[in-house]
């Protein structure tokens, strides 16, 4: 805790780098009201660097429980031939080439670890897209299918609210926005039945270099990247935590009672995140990222379910497959 000192400027910086250097452990600083590029001096040096205890504290505590907490202690130890069978997976797609899966392949690896997903049907031309949505009835969505369409919306490759009569139109639309977006021409799509509105969560699951597979819970949909209101752990995880992540958002409020709607599904939300860590945690250093957003949340009871997905490989292991190869 440095307080005011504006006179240890440009001294009290290398002093603290050297200690850190010396005994091989970060060394957290509180500069409170410190004079002009006090903190951008410390951060040069590589100490981490605060003007505010709070904000020095928290982030301390983080950084000790990474460092001590490896892994929950009560999570499940994981099915040792669901986990070949889903790294077999993601070894054959990068043999082929991909670094991404596409919406259809990524919610394929959720469901033997328990995410609900929404059922769909592969067509690869407008006729079968129509025959799709009068065999599902009702509305339904038409998107674009391709392993590296990864953001199908800013592509113009989603319909929504899709009748039998429009079914052969908005696949020629979603296809050609694939199309333009991905600079070669795309046919595969999937109609899957419109669902309900509800509640948007997103999950996700990122490969940290350091620590290792992570899992993520937020508030979802459109507004992700808006309110960034998102709690990670260590994967795999407990219910126990994955309810505690649940807790732990600030929109955790909205989960219960709210405005006449009844509580949302928590405990099928902390199932779904439970199995998405799983899933991280089988996949190891082969899978980079997966995105589930959204994911709508029913009433307490009626579950949720993954509307739509999307999985990144790893960059590492794609250069590794490509050089066996061409050593093979």
């Amino acid at each position: 805790f440095v307080g005011l000192s504006p006179a240890m400027a440009g001294v009290i910086e290398p002093r603290l780098a050297r200690v850190q250097q010396r005994h091989g452990k970060p060394v957290f600083a509180v500069w409170m009201a410190g004079p002009d590029g006090a903190l951008h001096g410390l951060r040069t040096h590589g100490v981490a660097a605060f003007d505010d205890v709070t904000r020095a504290v928290v982030a301390l505590s983080h950084l000790a429980r990474a460092g001590t907490v490896p892994r929950a202690p009560d999570a499940d130890a994981g099915d040792p031939a669901r986990a070949e069978a889903t790294r077999r997976i993601l070894r054959a797609a990068m043999a082929e080439g991909a670094v991404s899966l596409s919406e259809r392949r990524a919610k394929a690896l959720l469901v033997p670890y328990g995410v609900p997903v929404a059922a769909d049907i592969a067509v690869a031309s407008a006729d079968e897209a129509e025959r799709a949505t009068l065999a599902i009835g009702g509305k339904v969505v038409v998107k674009a299918e391709a392993d590296d369409l990864l953001h199908k919306s800013e592509a113009g490759a989603v319909r929504l609210n899709v009748t039998a009569r429009d079914a052969a139109e908005a696949y020629r639309a979603v296809v050609a926005g694939a199309s333009r977006h991905l600079g070669r021409e795309i046919s595969a799509a999937v109609v899957q039945p419109m669902i309900p509105p509800g509640f948007e969560v997103l999950l996700g699951a990122r490969r940290d270099p350091q620590f290792g597979p992570t899992v993520s819970v937020g508030l979802g949909g459109v507004m992700t990247e808006v309110l960034s209101d998102v709690v990670t752990e260590l994967a795999p995880v407990s219910e126990a935590i994955a309810l505690s992540m649940i807790e732990r958002l600030r929109g955790a409020r909205l989960f219960g009672e709210f405005r006449g709607r009844p509580a949302l599904d928590r405990a099928a939300l902390a199932r779904a995140i439970v199995g998405v860590s799983q899933l991280a945690a089988d996949a190891g250093e082969l899978l980079a990222e997966l995105d589930v957003n959204p994911v709508i949340l029913k009433p307490d009871g009626e579950g949720c379910v993954a509307v739509d997905a999307a999985a990144v490989l790893s960059a590492q292991n794609q250069n590794s497959q490509s050089q066996d190869a061409n050593d093979a």
